[in-house]
């Protein structure tokens, strides 16, 4: 059984897949699913909801597997498998977690919160509207969201470098920075990272790497 939204306002929708099977996942996970049509395996990373598997997918004009995801009967079967991805599940045992993600990259992050453990949420989206099939998921988080169309454009690299004070705590204290996403996001957020690093903790990033964890494409 599956369960989708409608595609918002960026061609995108979440879908909550119910396993036919008992199967042990978590977070941070992968979906791995191989189309018959070119036997060529895509990865999605997986938010888990009540023991559902939510996926956030980008409808893609010649993708192959969005258009089968998209296009799935409530009661058709998917097949699919799940591969673990331990270096990217939520850490419990952290006193504090920044999550970063742009995009559909906020997926896994959508099963993380409903956690202990402070928490903060920075994502960036093109709008306002962009985010709302996103609200049911988010109602108990504070989440920073940048929107790059909107009039004040930010990118949520610029929203985590106006947090100049968390970043720095979060590192001293030997908090987690998880970040999901595109790698250009990744490669612009580092580059906030170390900034902040360097002038606030003397410190290259490089030394808080057992601290950061991505899972980005």
């Amino acid at each position: 059984m599956n369960r989708k939204t409608d595609l918002n306002i960026d061609d995108t929708f979440l879908i909550r897949l119910q396993p036919d099977t008992k199967v042990n996942f978590a977070s941070g996970d992968l979906l791995a699913i191989t189309p018959e049509v070119d036997n060529v395996k895509r990865l999605y990373s997986i938010g888990k909801i009540d023991n559902d598997i939510l996926l956030s997918i980008k409808k893609h004009e010649f993708g192959v597997c969005s258009k089968i995801l998209l296009g799935l009967d409530k009661n058709e079967l998917l097949k699919a498998n799940i591969e673990k991805n331990k270096s990217f599940h939520f850490p419990k045992k952290s006193k504090e977690v920044i999550l970063i993600a742009n995009g559909t990259g906020i997926a896994p992050y959508l099963g993380m919160l409903n956690t202990t453990v402070k928490t903060h949420v920075f994502c960036g989206l093109r709008t306002k509207a962009s985010c709302n099939i996103y609200k049911p998921f988010l109602k108990t988080s504070k989440v920073h969201f940048a929107f790059s169309q909107e009039k004040n454009k930010e990118y949520v690299q610029d929203s985590i470098a106006k947090q100049e004070a968390l970043v720095t705590s979060v590192l001293k204290n030997k908090g987690v920075i998880m970040i999901c996403g595109s790698v250009a996001m990744m490669k612009e957020v580092l580059l906030v990272l170390e900034s902040i690093s360097i002038k606030n903790l003397k410190k290259d990033l490089h030394h808080f790497k057992n601290q950061i964890k991505t899972d980005c494409y």
